[in-house]
């Protein structure tokens, strides 16, 4: 059984920005205890926070609608091992991961 986790997050709307439409900015803070509820068999692991950020755009390429989707995974690059992992025992987490995302077309 996986410890308690909380999850918290907020989106700000700006709507129109210069020649960006949509314009997202939120963020999450994900808060992971220690698990003290073992198997006899299984490897603990200490509690941890990461805290992660989005920003997403709407603009027109060529004519055509596009969204853009910028996200930043444990953005202080938090050493920790996640409880469910299968590396748990030998291995950490991702570090501060750079997601970019762009798709085009009519939604």
């Amino acid at each position: 059984m996986p410890p308690p986790r909380t999850m918290l997050g907020a989106d700000l709307n700006f709507g129109r920005v210069g020649a960006w439409n949509c314009v997202t900015l939120g963020g999450d803070v994900e808060v992971n205890r220690t698990q003290y509820r073992l198997n006899p068999e299984d490897f603990a692991t200490k509690g941890y926070t990461l805290a992660n950020v989005d920003l997403s755009a709407e603009h027109a390429v060529k004519g055509r609608p596009a969204r853009f989707d910028l996200d930043v995974r444990n953005g202080f690059n938090t050493a920790y091992r996640d409880f469910l992992s299968r590396f748990k025992e030998f291995s950490y987490g991702p570090g501060v991961s750079v997601i970019l995302k762009a798709s085009a077309g009519a939604w």
